[in-house]
């Protein structure tokens, strides 16, 4: 089986190098949003894109995990070859369960700050009270 064309593009430096992440790699499959790849992404958000052609990305698996910086980021990170960075890659779904967007980045480790609100969905259990449910 072939792997769908896709939509490649690529964070802005500037703004990228600001962040303190390395080149970012995003795709999105062609055949789903034809002329997505004509935006002026320095304006332009990507959701917004996907949403005027219908593509709604309703949830995302977002997996990180570290490791050495290969000498071809060091430079763009302003990183001696050999730090630490974080690896970031996620697959986002749209309201149908389709993927519609795939993004890698490499972040510095010192500049990244992960922030996450977790919420019990229907059917979950109620909290728990006593000795871990306390003091936390």
């Amino acid at each position: 089986m072939r792997a769908p064309r896709r939509q490649p593009g690529h964070a802005p430096q500037g703004a990228a190098r600001a962040a303190g992440r390395g080149p970012g790699r995003v795709g999105v499959p062609a055949e789903r949003a034809p002329g997505l790849g004509e935006a002026d992404y320095t304006t332009a958000s990507l959701y917004t894109e996907l949403a005027a052609r219908g593509i709604v990305p309703t949830r995302a698996r977002y997996a990180v995990h570290s490791s050495l910086v290969p000498p071809d980021e060091a430079a763009l990170l302003d990183l001696d070859e050999g730090a630490p960075v974080l690896h970031i890659e996620q697959l986002t779904y749209d309201q149908y369960g389709r993927p519609c967007e795939y993004n890698r980045v490499v972040y510095r480790a010192d500049r990244y700050r992960f922030h996450a609100t977790l919420t019990a969905g229907p059917g979950t259990t109620p909290p728990v009270t006593g000795a871990l449910g306390t003091g936390f």
